[in-house]
């Protein structure tokens, strides 16, 4: 066996290899030769690894992003990466992404929007100044199609003289907003979330919030939800108990493949 023919691997044997490795090396080895990086960067490629690497269900392949504020006069934020483990050991810190925070006097940082296949979705405003404006109420949403491949960030603007909620989908894919038509997506007449923010739960390619309906005085809870994929809104009931309550000191969040509530 000839030199050339010892360091020669199968193309079959090197997607193996590259599959198993960690994200890290992953991205450094795509820079090797141009057939590694379209390897690398195909959507078959990327999906595979995906959906092994939720199949592992290996603590060490999944993590939990801390925020700490330290101080709001300073506006300085830490951010960092745990292991998802009962020992919660530190995996690593995350770079503050924006720098000018200080300009605006009235604004406290930037907000998680949602977390889809390991990739973060950030929730961040630049001032403008306007002689007038509309008030109105926003709230964002990421979530992923499956069918396409495509990640979607979901907005929907409640407006005081607007009814229902104006509701756009930014497609990744596309790199354009669509706004969504009522009667074919079936927008709630009123959007507005519990919780700071609009909590919200993505969970088998459904975004999940929960909201409540005052009716002669009494409040009902219940779960809107919006499916991604089919771009398509819709309610839950809540179980019985949780129904009618006089508070609201409870979240909703994904466990596993489930949609879980937790006070």
């Amino acid at each position: 066996m000839n030199a050339m023919s010892a360091d020669y691997f199968p193309e079959e044997i090197i997607h193996e290899i590259l599959l198993r490795l960690p994200i890290k090396p992953l991205i450094r080895f795509s820079g090797v030769c141009k057939s590694w990086n379209a390897m690398i960067k195909s959507p078959s490629f990327i999906d595979l690894r995906l959906s092994r690497t939720i199949q592992s269900n290996d603590q060490n392949n999944t993590h939990l992003l801390l925020r700490l504020a330290e101080s709001r006069i300073e506006k300085s934020t830490v951010c960092s990466l745990h292991w998802d483990n009962p020992k919660l050991g530190e995996y690593s810190k995350l770079i503050y992404p924006f720098v000018d925070d200080r300009k605006y006097p009235n604004y406290w940082g930037f907000e998680v929007v949602g977390i889809c296949n390991g990739l973060i979705c950030l929730d961040y405003y630049r001032w403008v100044r306007r002689q007038s404006y509309e008030r109105r109420q926003s709230y964002y949403a990421f979530g992923y199609n499956s069918r396409t491949k495509d990640y979607k960030v979901l907005r929907t603007l409640s407006y005081e003289t607007l009814t229902p909620s104006r509701v756009e989908v930014w497609s990744l894919a596309r790199g354009s907003w669509n706004t969504l038509t009522a009667a074919v997506s079936n927008i709630p007449e009123v959007f507005e979330p519990l919780n700071y923010q609009g909590a919200k739960a993505f969970v088998n390619g459904v975004l999940h919030w929960l909201q409540i309906r005052i009716k002669e005085g009494v409040r009902y809870h219940f779960i809107t939800w919006f499916d991604v994929n089919r771009e398509l809104f819709g309610e839950i009931a809540m179980p019985g108990s949780l129904r009618i309550r006089a508070d609201s000191e409870f979240c909703i969040s994904r466990y596993g493949d489930s949609l879980a509530l937790f006070k």
